[in-house]
């Protein structure tokens, strides 16, 4: 009986075991995406200050600094992902006093593009955790690369030939300004 993964590659029965319990930093090229800090189009009004706490890490327990893969996050959930997570239960940005953030995406390539959507950090059993947190950021950009068209920029290219859900390494997410966070991506090469 044969099961076909769609998240990962098939192995024939010949391919080495070995490359599953390999170091990953070993493993995998990480390469960091160039980042572009958000500046809004528009003449930009805040509701709120400056927002000033820690950057909030992801990373698979066991491999801390190597981040999370976004496709691994948003196909299995906060629920399924949480088990391999490292802290993925730990309440997070409970210290900003705010119940939603503004989450922006850019991306080298496409300085054309304004993407900045509302997460909702406080739920009715308190503030979101970890996981959740990861799984809320991979949607943004499972949309994110469903909704952008083509760029010139081939190093950074996203869509078919270019990169895909598949190459994102989600590894932080970071206030860059008022209630606006970003995230800090890595794309990895085997």
């Amino acid at each position: 009986m044969s099961y076909h993964n769609p998240l990962h590659a098939s192995v024939t029965n010949n391919a080495s075991y070995a490359l599953t319990n390999a170091n990953p930093r070993s493993a995998y090229c990480r390469i960091p995406v160039p980042h572009i800090p958000f500046q809004p189009a528009s003449k930009w009004k805040s509701s709120v200050g400056r927002v000033s706490v820690g950057t909030t890490t992801f990373d698979f327990a066991g491999h801390p600094g190597l981040g999370v893969k976004i496709r691994e996050v948003a196909s299995r959930g906060a629920h399924g992902v949480a088990a391999m997570m490292a802290g993925a239960h730990d309440p997070v940005l409970a210290n900003t006093g705010l119940r939603s953030i503004q989450f922006a995406i850019t991306w080298p390539g496409y300085p054309h593009v304004e993407w900045l959507r509302s997460i909702e950090i406080v739920t009715p059993s308190g503030h979101i955790t970890r996981s959740q947190l990861a799984a809320l950021i991979s949607q943004q950009y499972m949309r994110f690369i469903e909704n952008i068209s083509s760029s010139q920029f081939a190093q950074w290219r996203i869509g078919h030939p270019g990169l895909g859900l598949e190459h994102l390494v989600l590894m932080s997410v970071t206030n860059v300004l008022d209630d606006v966070w970003q995230a800090t991506i890595a794309i990895e090469r085997s």
